[in-house]
């Protein structure tokens, strides 16, 4: 629980850290130093140097889709932006397909999702909307989920643990 606790009050850190340097040093910067912590967290929790390794891939993971995020800000460029998210979804993905963790897969999912939406928008010049942009945003979800769940099925039977 301690553990817990001070991995929570880091990334707590690390986020108020990331918007100070965004707001005194080039967003670019703060996007690398975000994914630089991010990848530490992964590091740590594929080494088993951390006692509660979800969490660790975890905060891992969404100091990573940040990063992307945040990418696009200090570029100021959606294209920076959604190619940032779409490699963080094919790290995840291939991290899951690697380890089989849950958390990559779901963060996975979650950057693939954010980096349709924003190409979409960005492709079309936001003529599509808001309801348009809910609307991909929702159909990416779902076949984006459901090609997760069927990967996941699929790993499960392979291993011996489904019928």
């Amino acid at each position: 629980l301690v553990q817990a606790a001070g991995a929570a009050w880091s990334w707590v850190l690390v986020v108020e850290a990331a918007s100070l340097w965004t707001a005194t040093v080039d967003g670019v910067v703060a996007a690398f130093l975000l994914a630089l912590v991010g990848a530490g967290w992964l590091g740590l929790a594929e080494v088993g140097a951390w006692r509660e390794p979800r969490l660790a891939r975890a905060l891992g993971g969404v100091d990573l889709l940040a990063a992307s995020v945040a990418v696009g800000f200090g570029m100021e460029s959606a294209s920076a932006c959604y190619v940032a998210l779409y490699l963080t979804a094919a790290v995840m993905i291939a991290l899951y397909l690697y380890g089989s963790q849950g958390a990559y897969l779901v963060i996975g999912v979650l950057a693939l999702t954010s980096a349709v939406v924003t190409s979409v928008l960005d492709v079309t010049h936001g003529s599509i909307g808001a309801g348009g942009a809910v609307l991909v945003a929702g159909l990416t979800l779902l076949a984006a989920s459901g090609a997760a769940l069927s990967l996941q099925r699929r790993r499960a039977v392979t291993a011996g643990l489904q019928p």
